[in-house]
């Protein structure tokens, strides 16, 4: 049977798939709404497992979602599903554009509970907003100015 792990957009969407269904321990702590909470339930007596993945696998997410340009997107949540994904070689379940690009990135297969998914990888950098300067990691403002940055794609 396939293997899932489940993302806080399918409690909050209520869709899953069939199969052997988990999630992380920070998942189950962003579930704060009534209807979400009885679904998540629902589903942990119809099997549904909350693991925690190896920090290895959590090393390796954090890498890739850095090389990407995604790191400045991901919470500890997204690393974590990501990383319990890639430890249980199961596929992820989320809405999130930058879950789907780590993912697909470390070849972990992925599905949208809504349908709506990225297309390609991506990768990112950050450009200032008034000097211009390019950097490959996300930073709170501008090392050369002091302003902003915005993500853009890289070439």
């Amino acid at each position: 049977m396939t293997q899932y792990v489940l993302d806080t957009s399918v409690f909050l969407n209520q869709i899953h798939p069939d199969g052997d269904l988990f999630t992380v321990p920070k998942v189950v702590e962003e579930i704060r709404n009534s209807p979400s909470k009885n679904y998540f339930s629902n589903l942990v007596q119809i099997g549904l497992l909350v693991e925690s993945p190896s920090s290895s696998s959590i090393l390796d997410v954090t890498k890739m979602a850095e090389r990407t340009g995604d790191i400045g997107k991901l919470s500890d949540t997204d690393i974590s599903l990501i990383a319990l994904a890639k430890t249980k070689s199961a596929t992820i379940v989320s809405s999130d554009f930058a879950i789907q690009n780590v993912s697909l990135a470390l070849e972990i297969e992925w599905i949208s509970p809504d349908r709506k998914g990225i297309k390609s990888l991506l990768f990112w950098k950050w450009r200032c907003e008034a000097c211009f300067h390019i950097f490959d990691k996300p930073l709170k403002e501008c090392n050369i100015c002091g302003s902003t940055l915005r993500a853009i794609r890289s070439k």
